[in-house]
């Protein structure tokens, strides 16, 4: 019965996911922005308030822990191809600017985060009271410095601008900020521990973890690339890598980090060139096409829009959107612009960084899971990511026909 339902649950979220992403496409939205809105409408929220039996019976609380089982497998593919989209030449190349940008993009609403963290500690439905109140609000302030470098990779390649200046520097600047985002989570992670020796143990193990890591790993995987290409060993690579992987996941678990830490190291670690396309080729269409969307499930499951019933958390959701809109874009936006960019570049660079997509949702899910925001929070967090990834497209566009409508402008200058 468990595996006839389970079976039926995922045909379901598979079909379901992808019209809504086919139908989000055609609307210029990211095919992700349909994932998303289809796990939420499946969850309590749209589904469950509507029709709660049949809801209660799709996803019944005793098959959600499978679900979420697979949910793992994904998020563990999808971190280490993460890991391997960042192209440290692409950010070696823009570096400085890059730099500035990411830093801007991470304090603005890192700052503005922990400011508005702090006025929500006087109500007691956002942070449970189990957590220190303090580390609740230096994780949103993380929560809120996401950004969604997948999402930001789909829009560029969509428009073809993957490979132009500013498309190089959107995704070196997103590049950055990720990285910084991931380490600020792990500060956050190693702190919510409670005592200050489970916090030592977990900062040493994955200082421990990640010097193993790029200081053994990644020059016997450098050897290990050119042996195999040399052989010719392409069914080798996948489960090389899936051990190698899941290895990894575990350790940084074990240590008390969250497993995608793990997955997220041995995709910075792995060798580019021919071995990182053979197995993004490989892991992509399953992570993607099949893990995620049950991913977007549970996060649904886990989001009830309908405790947003008063003006006062509507309220609250709003500050939360403009908050974080403001943070990105004024950061972003304003270091690129003082960087050098035109006011169009500048602005399509910080729309782009203002999309939080599925990161956000795994950061999220970390916070929820850790209980260091309450159900309510977590919903307004998802509403908040649904809107500012919505509105990258309209702010990419906006940037580009600014820069345009500036160079017809000089073009029509007189010539002196």
């Amino acid at each position: 019965m468990h595996l006839t339902l389970m079976f039926l649950q995922i045909a379901i979220i598979l079909l379901l996911s992808r019209l809504v992403g086919l139908l989000m496409k055609r609307m210029g939205q990211p095919q992700v922005i349909g994932e998303i809105l289809t796990g939420i409408a499946l969850g309590p929220s749209l589904l469950g308030l509507f029709f709660p039996q049949v809801q209660h019976a799709l996803f019944p609380k005793e098959s959600v822990d499978l679900l979420k089982s697979l949910s793992s497998i994904g998020l563990v593919l999808f971190m280490f191809l993460v890991g391997l989209e960042l192209d440290m030449g692409q950010i070696r190349k823009m570096y400085h600017k890059a730099i500035s940008i990411s830093l801007g993009g991470i304090l603005f609403p890192l700052l503005l985060g922990v400011g508005a963290g702090a006025l929500l500690l006087n109500s007691a439905d956002f942070f449970p009271p189990t957590q220190d109140p303090l580390v609740s609000v230096a994780f949103l302030g993380v929560a809120m410095s996401v950004t969604a470098f997948p999402v930001l990779a789909r829009i560029l390649s969509e428009f073809r601008m993957t490979r132009s200046r500013i498309g190089s520097l959107a995704l070196a600047s997103a590049a950055i900020d990720d990285l910084l985002a991931w380490m600020l989570l792990a500060v956050v992670m190693i702190l919510s521990k409670g005592t200050s020796q489970a916090a030592i143990v977990t900062g040493l193990g994955i200082v421990g973890v990640s010097a193993v890591s790029f200081l053994l790993l990644r020059p016997l995987l450098a050897k290990l690339a050119v042996w195999l290409e040399e052989h010719k060993h392409e069914n080798w690579i996948l489960p090389i890598w899936m051990v190698l992987l899941l290895l990894l996941a575990s350790v940084t678990e074990a240590v008390g980090m969250h497993f995608i830490m793990g997955a997220f190291i041995l995709g910075l670690i792995t060798p580019r060139g021919w071995i990182a396309e053979q197995l993004e080729h490989r892991i992509a269409p399953l992570a993607t096409q099949l893990f995620l969307p049950i991913f977007f499930v549970i996060s649904g499951l886990n989001t009830q829009v309908n405790l947003l019933s008063g003006w006062h958390a509507w309220m609250v959701a709003g500050g939360i959107i403009l908050v974080a809109s403001l943070g990105k874009l004024l950061g972003c936006g304003y270091v690129a612009w003082r960087s050098g960019e035109t006011p169009g570049d500048a602005l399509t660079v910080a729309g782009l960084m203002n999309a939080r997509g599925l990161m956000e949702l795994v950061v999220l899910n970390i916070g929820l899971q850790m209980g260091l925001i309450s159900p309510l929070l977590f919903s307004i967090m998802v509403v908040m990511t649904v809107v500012t990834t919505v509105l990258a497209t309209p702010l990419f566009r906006l940037g580009t026909r600014w820069n345009q409508k500036q160079e017809a402008q000089v073009g029509r200058l007189p010539v002196v």
